[in-house]
């Protein structure tokens, strides 16, 4: 079970016992062992919808979700924090990612955030309520460049994300598998 993270796999977890906690009544929980105050919410959605799942109270900021998703080794973690930084912060996801982009340095983080976002796939994640259309087509626009350049390295190695690294290893796999 992850620090900041419950999540079930394919809603095979439903209540707070379930993940290791106490219930509440309110739609929260107490962790036994610390104290820590947990609240349940739908979490990461692997295509069959958002999964179950309990965060730990407060929620991090964007630059710590961001620090959980490319440096824990907690899968729950891992798609916990991306499941709250596709709600919360996709403005700040696609800022990420074009600065990312623009630097080779940050190749294995942006490797690690395409497979975890499929970000291959062009899809405006920003918010469009209260846009106006041009503001929506521009970050269509924006997403778009990012899913060209996700594309092109899945692309490049086609066994890509797998061999590049496992998603809830921190760890970049530079060698081929044999």
């Amino acid at each position: 079970m992850g620090k900041f993270f419950r999540m079930s796999n394919h809603f095979n977890k439903h209540s707070a016992k379930d993940f290791g906690l106490i219930d509440n009544g309110d739609n929260t929980a107490t962790d036994p062992n610390d104290g820590s105050l947990w609240k349940r919410g739908a979490l990461y959605d692997n295509g069959w919808g958002s999964e179950n799942g309990y965060y730990k109270v407060p929620l991090p900021s964007f630059p710590v979700l961001l620090k959980i998703l490319l440096n824990e080794n907690d899968i729950e973690d891992v798609y916990g924090a991306a499941a709250i930084i596709e709600s919360y912060y996709p403005n700040e996801l696609l800022e990420q990612c074009e600065k990312m982009i623009a630097d080779p340095n940050y190749t294995k983080d942006f490797v690690k955030m395409s497979a975890v976002f499929h970000l291959e796939r062009s899809l405006n994640r920003c918010n469009i309520v209260g846009k106006t259309f041009d503001e929506i087509m521009a970050d269509s626009s924006r997403w778009k460049k990012v899913s060209e350049f996700a594309s092109r390295i899945k692309k490049y190695n086609k066994r890509f994300p797998r061999q590049l690294f496992k998603v809830g290893q921190n760890s970049y796999k530079k060698s081929r598998p044999k």
